[in-house]
């Protein structure tokens, strides 16, 4: 193992120790607002390519729990033109009890570079069994600003948009709600060339109501085994100023998962 690789291991393992430290081994949760700015921080390029990812969890002696999850990431396009579709699906189980059952699909078209300035455009459905939801349909637009860019290094995004959205819970059925869609994204590639970073903070507002928003900060960092190979953690808190009653109103979680580009 080249010591470039085995100095970024040993950054990447005192994040994780930090991580679990902080969150205490809370469990994974399907978010109100689900987050694809992780899989734009890898550049675009013509043709079509992609990643997949996994992970898998289980326990058994005094507790039985088991669990998975897959991922999976499409796009193709040009340098200025690009689409992406992006599914994941999560199930965990204890003792027989279902403890996590989520999942969503996205797909979005936007335009990555040379511009500073791009449009976006995306629609998104997803559910989870654990908050009530047995969908959510989203269809939006926005712009997306490029404020700093040292390509291979560092970058800074604002994105700034609208999209309608319509929720479906158990039970019951809720009119469709017109929300903004405010973020900021950031992307660091470590001095160790196998160790990346990233983070972006959401706002969703609701525009026709005062009092009901969403917020959602996300951080990754990401450590390159191989050239295809990658693993990566990620942590998330989660903010619903408003949700269905029973529900708490913040979640936080972190998971460790194994992948490939293609």
């Amino acid at each position: 193992m080249n010591k470039s690789l085995h100095s970024s291991i040993r950054s990447f393992l005192r994040f994780l120790r930090v991580s679990v430290i902080l969150l205490g081994g809370l469990s994974q949760t399907a978010w109100a607002i689900v987050s694809v700015e992780q899989e734009r921080f890898i550049a675009a390029r013509p043709g079509v390519h992609g990643t997949l990812s996994g992970s898998v969890s289980g326990q058994s002696g005094n507790s039985n729990q088991e669990g998975w999850e897959v991922g999976s990431a499409l796009k193709w396009g040009t340098e200025s033109s690009q689409w992406m579709w992006l599914v994941d699906r999560a199930y965990a189980q204890a003792e027989d009890v279902s403890i996590q059952d989520n999942g969503w699909t996205h797909l979005r078209w936007y335009q990555p570079r040379p511009s500073p300035y791009g449009v976006e455009v995306f629609a998104q459905l997803s559910q989870n069994a654990f908050t009530s939801l047995e969908s959510r349909s989203v269809l939006g637009a926005g712009t997306r600003i490029r404020v700093t860019e040292e390509p291979g290094l560092e970058m800074h995004f604002l994105g700034a948009g609208a999209f309608y959205e319509r929720e479906q819970l158990k039970g019951q059925d809720s009119d469709p709600v017109l929300r903004g869609n405010l973020y900021w994204s950031w992307f660091l590639k470590s001095t160790e060339p196998s160790l990346s970073w990233g983070q972006v903070l959401y706002l969703q507002p609701n525009l026709q109501e005062t009092g009901d928003h969403r917020i959602l900060e996300e951080l990754s960092v990401k450590l390159q085994l191989t050239s295809a190979v990658y693993l990566k953690l990620g942590l998330n808190l989660s903010l619903d100023n408003a949700p269905p009653e029973g529900i708490q109103k913040i979640d936080r979680s972190f998971d460790l998962s194994l992948g490939a580009d293609f």
